[in-house]
Order: C-alpha cells, then structure tokens, then sequence
C-alpha cells in the first residue's frame, strides 16, 4: 500500500477523476474490485443533498467508486492501493465556469497575462520581458489590463511604444472588449482617425492632436486583431492544451466557452488526441441567422468524431456545440454599453446597440428551430430590454433555456420579465466586483446604481 500526504486539492485528479464531480452519490458502496486510490481523513463535499459531507471516497479506472467515512474506505485497498491522507483538507466536485473565452484566452498563457494587476509600471515591465522572450517577428497579444483598477486613465500607444517599438503588441482588456495596442500594429494595420468601424466601435482619439491613442473599443479592435498572423493548428492545440491545465489547476473540470464556430475543431482535436481534461459545452458567435444551419452541420460532425474517438465511453460527455452567442452592447468601463438614459458622465450618449432588434429575433429564431438556445451578451439596461424584446418575439421551446449574460445594470420593471419568459440571468461574480464600488456611481449616478 502506497501513502501519500497532499497539500493540495488533488491537482492530479483535476486531469481526469474530478469530472466524476463526486457524482456517484455520497452513500458507502462496495466496489468490485480494489481500488486504484484512496483519499482519506478529509472534509469531502458531495453533490448528494442526503449526504453533503464524507471523509473519503475511492477510485478505479478513473472513476469515483465509493464516498464514505476513512474506515469504509480504507476497507477497500490492497497493497497495491496508492492512498492520499487528506490531512483535514477539503475536496469539492470540480467547478464549472459558466461563462468563458478559454480558446480566445489561449494568448494569456502563450503572451503576456496582466489580469489583476492594477499599476501600469507592471504592465509595461511584462510586455517588455514578453518581447525579450519571443522569437523577432512574433506578435506580442495576451492582455487582461484593467485600468480603472489604479490608473484611473486608459493607456496609450505611446505607453508600449517606450517599451516596444520594433514589433506589433496587441492586448485586450479584462472584458474583451477593449484592444491597447503600439504605433507598430496601428502601422501594420493601416489604422487612422478616419478608419470606417461596424457598429459600437470607436477608435480612441487624442483631444489634442486628433490620431488613434492606441484603444480601439469593440469592433473597433478587429481592424488590427485581423491582420494578426494566423497560428498553426498545433501551436492553437499546443496553446489551448496549455490553457485547459491551468484550468484543471485550478478545480474547473467543465466550462461554457465562448468562440468562433471554427474554434471548437481546436478543442476536438484534443479529443481526438485523448488529451481532454474538461467538459465542454461550446457557444459559437453568431449575429446572421443565415449561417445557423452551417452551425448545425458542425454539431452533427463534432458529435460523430467525438463518439468515434472512443473517449466519452471513459471519461463522460465532454464535447458539444450547444448554443449560439449573440452580442448587442459593450460595456460601462469605456461607455459602449447600451442604455436607456444618457451616461450621467457623458452628455448625450446612451450608447448605442451592435445590431438591430430584429435582426437579433430572427437569429433567436433560427437558433432555437435548429435546437440551439441562444445566449446574449447585454450590459446595459437598454440591451438588456432589447433582448428581453427579442426573446418574448422570436424564442421557441427549447430543451435548455435562452439566456442574457452578464446584466450590470436593469430596469426594474425587466426584472419580472426573466421568470415570465423563462430565460436564464446569466450574472457573474466578475461583472459585480469588477464594477461596483469603481466606477458605476460616475457611470449611471447614484439614482441608477440601485439598479445594478
């Protein structure tokens, strides 16, 4: 009998047994065989309300086989048993994330990561080690700045250009939906005041001088983000792998993520290589009816290679197209939310919607015939009427609901809305901290902010 102490949340089993997510109930079981592992006298949450708690639990071919106390348990090894004493610690079912952008975050691991860090000095301290770091050529992208963690000021061209000058930095924000980039992409690019943008999307100008400061909100961003280099299948696989580890390292054994149609063949390829460590439940972008069937080809062809590779008989479902993602507004941070008032601290501007009321019911529409729930990224209290709109038009019945995600901030006659239509609130812990408490007051007043 093998013995081990461990510190840590079993990072090993993230890889594989989590997913299991203590879902064979809480009750002692007998199991046939002895098991691979035990992991005993620790504080083990369960998805069995009967049973929430236990003290050990047991594993065989990668699969939970007993949850119990560390006496039952351990009644279940041989010498040949590797045994984790838990040391009080506590082990939950592997999380899953609502609401992510793993294949579009690829970059924060393979380029520059500056997620939570509130102080620009930092920022350009990392783009500058990213740039010593990578081959010449090689765009710098990544991003996850937050400037009104500290700075109080977006950044500026300028700002890289003092670190970087030679080579194209492309970051977004910690809401994607902001791009900073240097003189070099915007040049790349070909980028100038006078640049057309789609809907909602502004180029940042100097007061001053009148040319592009280095922010470009929203589509905006996609003027530079396109002329990007295109990264080979292996090094997207290689990238994503890289990005599902840090996930598992971390509890999350599942996730809704949110890309491009063409983005979930990086996660199938995983799949197929049996290297898929978490469950997948993909929203592709989609603002044009016309392309859902497309959508629903890709499903069907995804679900046949997911089955052929034999992987979800040993580790459960783990990929499926699910659900299409629309977009009708941006954010508070940078004013491209879309609201029913003027911002209290920008005269005249309520911002305004990236595509028409109509054009999204007929996407609903579409999406929901084609067994395809809908989810709708709105922020502001104007997009999240609008959407509320669309869905009361356009939603059929569906085996999984519709949603809105994120909600900042809601009239409160909308409220009601969500239970009388039965769409899902899609809110993040993340769009809560993240405002409240920074610049929601300046945004929308202190009349309004009840209503965030």
């Amino acid at each position: 009998m093998r013995i081990k102490k461990t510190t840590v949340l079993l990072n090993q089993l993230l890889a594989g047994t989590m997913l299991a997510a203590l879902a064979v109930g809480s009750s002692f079981t007998v199991a046939k065989a002895a098991a691979d592992l035990i992991a005993v006298n620790g504080d083990v949450r369960t998805v069995d309300p009967n049973t929430p708690r236990a003290e050990a639990f047991a594993v065989e071919n990668g699969k939970f086989v007993a949850v119990g106390s560390s006496a039952e348990i351990r009644a279940l090894a041989d010498g040949k048993t590797t045994v984790l004493d838990l040391a009080g610690k506590t082990v939950t079912p592997g999380f899953i994330d609502g609401h992510t952008h793993l294949t579009s975050g690829t970059d924060y691991v393979t380029g520059v990561d500056l997620s939570y860090i509130p102080d620009k000095e930092t920022w350009l301290k990392r783009i500058k080690e990213a740039d010593e770091r990578l081959p010449p050529g090689v765009w710098i992208t990544g991003g996850g700045w937050d400037y009104t963690l500290k700075e109080g000021k977006l950044p500026t061209k300028e700002d890289i250009d003092a670190v970087v000058k030679d080579r194209p930095v492309v970051l977004r924000d910690i809401d994607f939906h902001s791009i900073w980039v240097n003189s070099k992409a915007l040049e790349i690019a070909g980028v100038t005041a006078k640049s057309e943008v789609p809907a909602g999307g502004e180029i940042v100008l100097d007061a001053k001088t009148g040319e592009p400061t280095g922010i470009l909100l929203e589509g905006a961003g996609d003027l530079v983000t396109n002329k990007q280099p295109a990264y080979s299948d292996k090094e997207r696989a290689e990238a994503l792998l890289q990005t599902v580890k840090f996930a598992n390292s971390v509890g999350l054994t599942g996730v809704h993520d949110m890309s491009s149609i063409a983005a979930v063949y990086d996660y199938l390829k995983l799949v197929e290589d049996k290297s898929l460590s978490l469950r997948v439940w993909y929203g592709f972008f989609e603002d044009n009816a016309a392309n859902i069937p497309a959508a629903a080809e890709d499903r069907e062809a995804v679900d046949s290679r997911v089955a052929a590779s034999g992987e979800t008989k040993v580790k459960g479902p783990l990929l499926t197209v699910g659900y299409a993602k629309s977009v009708v507004d941006g954010v508070l941070s940078t004013h491209t939310a879309y609201m029913l008032e003027n911002y209290s601290d920008r005269t005249g501007w309520k911002g305004e919607p990236f595509q028409s009321e109509a054009d999204l019911s007929a996407l609903i529409k579409a999406a929901n015939e084609s067994g395809f729930p809908t989810a709708v990224h709105a922020i502001g209290d104007a997009g999240v009427q609008m959407t509320l709109n669309a869905f009361e038009k356009a939603q059929s019945h569906a085996k999984y609901p519709n949603r809105v995600e994120h909600i900042e901030i809601i009239n409160p006659s909308d409220i009601e809305r969500f239970k009388t239509l039965g769409i899902v609130a899609s809110m993040q812990p993340n769009h809560a901290t993240g405002t409240i408490g920074k610049y929601i007051t300046e945004r929308v007043g202190h009349e309004r902010e009840s209503h965030a």
